[in-house]
């Protein structure tokens, strides 16, 4: 290719350290959220805003019961508000806006927990705007002035995309091709003769399988062609020939 030299810096478009780290849950996104834990007459509500500035309440109607020990009781409310888990948020800062400290359930501080961040996922989802782009049409040169079936061409949109970027010579794709003669329809690295444990290059084997070989389904026949300098097998269409 032209665009290619001698020192050119090349990035790869595949780390596999790198994927296992973003796989790592420990290295997730997550959106920073401030709950705050307000008392109201007839119970209590809870506040959650995220750092996009947007916000959701939850208000839980319940008797209030004074805690005895009310060190301990705002510890535990702040403790299970803070159990964010598997969800897209992690605290940023926990707030108790209370007089009197309340003795709660666990069960209704999560409930509550619960909620408020069901609902801040919902506005954050109707608040959400799309990024739209305009189509640019561009003319920029295909590196090939030819297509074969290959370039699986299958309809106008597709042809026209092609011609438009310089490409003289469409085939059609396979699928819609009137094919004559012989034509490779697969490429691969794997190998019949080294399943079968007749490859010579990479078990030295001296097995001699009687080819050439075929592949046939219901309607045709498939010669298999072995390029072991490459390593990789060619599953080629035999148009019109019926082996038996």
């Amino acid at each position: 290719m032209d665009a290619l030299s001698v020192g050119l810096e090349v990035f790869r478009n595949h780390d596999h350290e790198f994927e296992k780290v973003l796989e790592n849950k420990v290295n997730s996104r997550k959106i920073e959220l401030e709950l705050t834990f307000h008392e109201l007459p007839n119970g209590f509500m809870l506040s959650a805003t995220d750092e996009d500035g947007l916000s959701a309440e939850y208000i839980e109607v319940t008797g209030k019961i004074l805690a005895e020990k009310p060190i301990v009781a705002s510890e535990l409310i702040t403790h299970q508000l803070e159990k964010l888990g598997d969800t897209r948020f992690s605290f940023r800062a926990v707030n108790l806006n209370v007089t009197n400290i309340p003795h709660l359930k666990a069960s209704v501080i999560n409930n509550m927990r619960r909620k408020v961040i069901e609902k801040l996922e919902s506005v954050r989802i109707q608040s959400f705007e799309k990024e739209v782009f305009a189509h640019l049409v561009s003319s920029f040169p295909f590196p090939q002035k030819q297509l074969t079936y290959l370039g699986n061409v299958s309809n106008k949109l597709a042809e026209i995309f092609y011609k438009r970027h310089g490409v003289d010579t469409i085939e059609p794709a396979f699928e819609i091709a009137k094919l004559k003669g012989s034509t490779t329809v697969m490429t691969t690295k794997h190998c019949i003769r080294y399943q079968m444990d007749a490859c010579a290059i990479h078990q030295k084997s001296t097995k001699k399988l009687n080819e050439p070989l075929f592949l046939q389904d219901n309607h045709h026949t498939y010669q298999l062609e072995f390029d072991c300098k490459q390593c990789i097998m060619k599953v080629i269409l035999l148009v019109g020939i019926k082996h038996n």
